[in-house]
């Protein structure tokens, strides 16, 4: 069995018994079929109801053309996300880049409550179009004056496998289980907090 799918493994089956939290990404259908909480009710119920304790949720604010409305509709969607989670005390952040976020929110800086940030700035899939591993190339945008991760490589082949590639500020992550690539090496590590 390859590392990367062991710790996968680990993760999520010894998670309920050890009490640990899980990081996912949420990726909303079109957000007009069903509203910010409803969709987010939709995946935290379907999680707990495989016993697994999520620790943060990562909503994907991506992609400006599957949105399809008003950004004022689109901010509301987000908020909507937002106090969900926070009704189930769970931590939330958003995983986008200022250029979608400028598209899709046009910019807003009006959110329910204070959420993390995961940028991803990378100038093309593969070894050859990832940014530097830091955060030099970060300006503030929309809420955030600073990020916790960055998203510096995608598509990248490791050990048979193909990853992305994300630098993190440990300090910034609150608590649960990441499966992060160092920008250190390119070994997966866990960090559990």
């Amino acid at each position: 069995m390859n590392h990367v799918g062991y710790i996968h493994f680990i993760i999520f089956n010894s998670s309920p018994q050890a009490d640990l939290g899980v990081e996912v990404f949420m990726t909303p259908t079109r957000p007009s079929f069903n509203d910010g909480a409803e969709q987010f009710d939709q995946l935290y119920k379907g999680l707990q109801g495989c016993q697994i304790n999520v620790a943060s949720v990562w909503l994907q604010v991506v992609s400006p053309v599957d949105w399809m409305f008003q950004p004022q509709a689109s901010v509301d969607f987000i908020n909507q996300v937002i106090a969900q989670a926070n009704n189930y005390g769970v931590n939330i952040g958003i995983y986008t880049s200022q250029k979608e976020w400028m598209e899709i929110t046009y910019g807003t800086n009006d959110l329910y409550a204070p959420t993390r940030l995961w940028y991803w700035n990378v100038n093309s899939p593969g070894p050859l179009g990832e940014t530097p591993a830091n955060f030099s190339d970060f300006s503030a945008f929309g809420p955030w004056t600073s990020p916790v991760v960055k998203q510096f490589g995608q598509g990248i082949p490791i050990c048979g496998h193909t990853v992305n590639r994300n630098i993190y500020i440990p300090s910034k992550i609150l608590h649960g289980n990441v499966l992060q690539y160092s920008n250190h090496s390119d070994t997966a590590q866990v960090r559990s907090k």
